[in-house]
């Protein structure tokens, strides 16, 4: 038999071995080992109820195993091995050393010895050393009450001592080689750690001590695609005896804020052996903890949410775990801020106060502040074994900004309530009360255009992260003349009733939006808006219908527009009196070009309607008033005066009742004056 590769010297077998199966599975005299004896694989064994095993190994690296076996990790080599042992129809009786070499980086290496023993009292480890050079990382001695006993066709068996003597002291040492060779193997930055640990008794009534000193823990950001925060000036102090383990001092720092942390897991009397066999359980339902987080900067823990921490404000927390899972504490939260959530734009000022009791977690106090004004957060969230959150939670907010992009405010007031049934999907109802908002975007900014989703139809927006997106709506949202709508094509305050349905994620809006006061602003013409509504309705949820109606006058004409369709496909049309075609309507609203039966108008008077159309609310951009522009009303065309000239007529409004009016009749005369309104409808301030 010969075993070779291509990095590996051939491994030969020099003299025959034999291979006998009956009356029990056995080898003698194997040996493969390279010509000149530098490295040797040798095995002796009889397997059965009684049995021996002799084995041993010279120089066998893992790369000349590779062709056969499947060995993940660093490379390695076993300078020596031997291994002797003996049974009897029990224990294994054996005497073992072992010395190997670990792979850390391509220069260096970690040496592994180990010298034990076994008998039916259990194993006995002289020495286990990990060096690094000549300097020891790691070194641990001791007795260990179990055995491990042969069979002749099944895996052998491993068998714990309850009662025998345990003993086992292991150390390390902060040897600065062979801990960073180790972070460069495996990711793990480990720094100076010194572990000392003691461990008495028996199995069943154990007793120990640990000690752990590290100067710093972190994984390399490279190798983990993790964000955890670097852990540095380690202690920990961890004792125990027969009625359970107790973790008598944790402190660190995280990312320069002070942890601290002590707890308890007792155990009860026999129930070491359960500890072992399912140590989550015991866990989950024994363990005590008290969690302290005294006073932490958010800015030094922002980096690891960036998408949703602002690094600003203060953090204290203090959380004890009792039995069963039962937590009682507080988290509070100072001045802390959130980054931007798309239009809603970034929540400031946070201050919290949440009690957590039982599993009961309660917003005592919560209060922020987003564009300026206040926002309050109460109620419960119940934190229930193997199942999402249940929230009780009402949100309330006064003139909130709740979207701010270029042309568009929208302003409301909030009074949310957010509640988890037993279904256990959390619906959101309440009111939306819209109020002092502003639209100065072109009108074809709402048509559909681009890539198709949720955010692009009406209501225009959608949470697509989970599980917010299954989130369910019932919302009321309204707004008497809360819209004050300013564009180069139409003015006018708008009013809107509609009910939000639907998901988070696939949102529905029906109802409908109507405006008063509007006005539809043609280069040669202003239409005064008699009727318009923009609809959703349930069989076109996501395309409104549109409807509006207005009328002027112009030279002596009664001229009618009418906007019908859809939001996607509008109609317009035009209708006058006396009758005019539709190409004649156009040009004499869009052109100034009057019918020919009509006097003519000059090129002058033309140029100057054009720039009162073009200079409309001049007067509210100079005077930083944006209502001013919508006090002064200027027509001009209705009519052509006798002298042929365009009439036209002036109106400044100085509050609800009084104008100032003034105006250039059919009859070529000037006339001024003082209008006052017997009925004054109210005018909606500007936002």
């Amino acid at each position: 038999l010969s075993l070779a590769t291509f990095t590996f010297g051939a491994l030969q077998l020099p003299a025959p071995a034999t291979l006998r199966w009956s009356p029990a599975l056995q080898l003698s005299a194997f040996t493969l080992s390279t010509p000149d004896a530098s490295s040797a694989l040798a095995a002796t064994f009889t397997l059965g109820p009684a049995g021996q095993i002799t084995a041993s190994a010279k120089n066998i690296a893992s790369t000349a195993l590779a062709d056969l076996l499947s060995l993940p990790g660093p490379a390695w080599t076993l300078t020596a091995l031997s291994l002797q042992g003996s049974w009897d129809r029990g224990p294994l009786t054996f005497t073992s050393t072992a010395d190997a070499t670990l792979a850390l980086t391509a220069t260096q290496s970690a040496r592994l010895t180990l010298a034990a023993t076994g008998d039916p009292t259990g194993l006995k480890l002289t020495a286990l050393n990990v060096l690094a050079g000549s300097d020891a990382a790691l070194r641990a001695t001791g007795q260990l009450p179990f055995t491990v006993t042969p069979h002749a066709s099944s895996p052998p068996t491993f068998s714990i001592l309850p009662d025998a003597p345990l003993a086992l002291t292991a150390t390390t040492e902060p040897t600065a080689a062979f801990w960073s060779q180790l972070q460069a193997l495996t990711g793990v930055e480990l720094v100076a750690p010194q572990l000392s640990a003691q461990l008495t008794g028996t199995w069943s009534q154990p007793r120990g001590t640990a000690t752990l000193r590290a100067t710093r823990l972190a994984l390399d950001p490279a190798r983990f695609d993790l964000s955890l925060p670097a852990v540095e000036s380690v202690e920990l102090d961890l004792t125990g005896d027969p009625t359970g383990l107790v973790l008598q001092k944790f402190s660190a720092t995280l990312d320069g804020q002070a942890v601290r942390a002590t707890g308890r897991l007792p155990v009860a009397a026999g129930s070491w052996t359960t500890l072992r066999t399912t140590p989550i359980a015991q866990l989950t339902d024994a363990a005590e903890l008290h969690l302290e987080i005294p006073a932490a900067e958010i800015a030094a823990l922002a980096h690891h949410l960036p998408d949703y921490l602002a690094p600003q404000g203060r953090l204290a927390l203090d959380l004890t775990r009792k039995p069963r899972g039962n937590l009682t504490g507080f988290l509070r939260l100072t001045d802390a801020a959130s980054r931007a959530f798309g239009a809603l734009g970034a929540i400031q000022d946070i201050n919290a106060d949440l009690q957590l009791s039982g599993r009961t977690l309660t917003l005592a106090a919560v209060n922020a502040r987003t564009g300026g004004q206040p926002v309050t957060l109460a109620g419960t969230v119940t934190l229930p074994r193997r199942a999402p959150p249940q929230l009780d939670l009402t949100l309330k907010g006064t003139n909130l900004p709740l979207v701010r992009q270029l042309g568009l405010l929208l302003r409301g007031d909030l009074d949310l309530r957010l509640t988890t049934p037993s279904a256990g999907i959390t619906q959101i109802g309440g009111t939306v009360r819209l109020q002092n908002s502003l639209f100065l975007s072109d009108v074809r900014d709402l048509l559909p255009s681009g890539e198709r989703g949720s955010s692009t139809r009406a209501p225009y927006f959608s949470v697509e992260t989970a599980p917010f997106n299954r989130w369910r709506l019932d919302l009321a949202v309204d707004g008497d003349r809360f819209l004050r709508v300013r564009t180069a094509l139409f003015t006018g305050v708008a009013s809107a009733h509609f009910r939000l349905t639907g998901t988070l994620g696939e949102p529905i809006a029906l109802g409908e939006a109507e405006v008063a006061d509007g006005k539809v602003l043609l280069p040669f013409a202003t239409f005064a808006v008699q009727q318009s509504s923009f609809r959703l309705s349930a069989g076109n949820p996501h395309d409104p219908s549109l409807l509006v109606t207005g009328t002027t006058r112009r030279a002596g004409y009664d001229l009618r527009l009418e906007l019908g369709g859809f939001l996607s496909a509008p109609v317009l049309t035009f209708a006058s009196s006396p009758a005019l075609d539709s190409k004649q309507v156009v040009l004499l609203v869009m052109a100034g070009q009057l019918p020919a039966s009509s006097s003519s108008v000059s090129s002058t008077q033309r140029a100057t309607r054009l720039g009162t159309y073009i200079g409309h609310s001049l007067l509210g951009r100079i005077s930083g008033d944006d209502a001013a522009g919508d006090r002064l009303d200027f027509t001009t065309g209705e009519r052509i005066s006798r002298q042929g000239r365009e009439t036209f007529g002036l109106e400044y409004r100085l509050d609800q009742r009084w104008s100032l009016v003034g105006e250039y009749d059919e009859f070529d005369d000037y006339n001024a004056g003082v209008k006052w309104r017997i009925i004054a409808a109210p005018v909606s301030p500007a936002p």
